[in-house]
């Protein structure tokens, strides 16, 4: 019987997990917003028939609601999850939980997950120490994780990038910088030779939450109105479909608040530029991460004679690079058992 392996990343606007993945070749993911209200124990279905698509996860005797339709259960004005202890929190747990049931497996031998670079180092024992064990997924039996592995982010786009796309994969010898844009860190690993070159790499707490929040606070300072978690989900979508976005009934044009947008991504990368440099010995440059189709613009401008590749599906690389981790670390584990039991007498 084949391991089962399934990867998990959870970041601060969307929970993105694998639903299949014993190859490379075959890996499948799907994502819900992660948002993780407490349940309202109403489903007022417009047809009488209809249900939200959600789960219910209990933890800590509070239950929570958690899926592709969450946010329909949330309040109207929320607080975004932006703590560094993100991962101690309920919410985490029933993000988490609520990705393992959506994967419909009974067990998983080995959960892949991921923590932006800063918080790698100081989190990552307590990530794998919460992670591991049984779940309570208000299933008939809880599921068991029997082994976790803890990777920091951008790790997980760079195996993206390097294995399931054969143009992608001299970086492998090469030195690269990949940045990975999420929602709220900007973070990045500068590679030489597949090697991670540790004093050059780190993340900065100020990515794409902070710019849609910057845009979003300039139309509600214009309208004279207050802007909530919706709100930001609809810039965000306009943003990403070049088209104006709907607020308080009116169709506001997003033109004249780009530069205030592009002004906190160039920010963000004169951090990354304080380590990186001038990236004259920095051969490639690759983006991914949900925030990669913004933020490449403001690192092309950092590094204007550099060539920038996009990773494909950006929004679900690392995520998908966790899962090929995991698929590397069990086929290397199995050979090594199987080296053991040739040399028993």
């Amino acid at each position: 019987m084949s391991l089962v392996i399934r990867a998990i990343d959870v970041g601060y606007s969307w929970t993105k997990y694998v639903v299949e993945g014993d190859r490379v070749d075959s890996i499948r993911c799907r994502a819900f917003p992660s948002v993780a209200p407490r349940a309202s124990g109403r489903d007022l279905a417009l047809d009488g028939l209809t249900q939200r698509q959600t789960v219910q996860i209990a933890i800590d005797g509070v239950i929570f609601e958690v899926g592709p339709e969450a946010p329909l259960v949330q309040d109207v004005v929320q607080a975004f999850p932006h703590d560094d202890r993100y991962i101690h929190t309920s919410e985490y747990l029933a993000l988490v939980r609520g990705a393992l049931r959506l994967m419909y497996v009974d067990h998983v031998d080995l959960l892949v997950v991921g923590l932006p670079v800063a918080l790698y180092g100081p989190q990552r024992e307590a990530l794998g120490a919460r992670l591991l064990g049984a779940h309570e997924l208000g299933t008939a039996m809880p599921l068991e994780v029997r082994a976790v592995r803890v990777l920091a982010q951008p790790v997980g786009a760079l195996f993206s990038a390097t294995i399931e796309h054969p143009s992608l994969r001299h970086m492998q010898r090469a030195r690269t910088l990949l940045v990975d844009a999420g929602w709220r860190t900007l973070d990045w690993v500068v590679t030489s030779g597949g090697r991670i070159v540790d004093k050059r790499t780190d993340s900065v707490a100020k990515s794409l939450f902070d710019v849609i929040d910057v845009i979003a606070r300039a139309i509600a300072r214009d309208l004279g109105v207050q802007l909530g978690l919706a709100d930001y989900v609809r810039i965000d979508e306009a943003l990403r479909r070049n088209e104006p976005v709907r607020v308080a009934g009116m169709s506001i044009v997003l033109d004249p608040y780009l530069p205030l947008g592009q002004r906190v991504a160039d920010e963000a990368v004169t951090a990354l530029r304080r380590l990186v440099q001038e990236g004259t010995d920095i051969d490639h440059i690759v983006v991914a991460g949900g925030g990669a189709w913004f933020f490449a613009h403001a690192v092309a401008r950092a590094y204007p004679t550099h060539t920038l590749t996009a990773v494909p599906d950006a929004f679900h690389a690392n995520c998908r690079g966790f899962q090929i981790a995991g698929l590397h670390q069990a086929m290397h584990e199995t050979r090594r058992r199987m080296a053991g039991a040739a040399g028993t007498p």
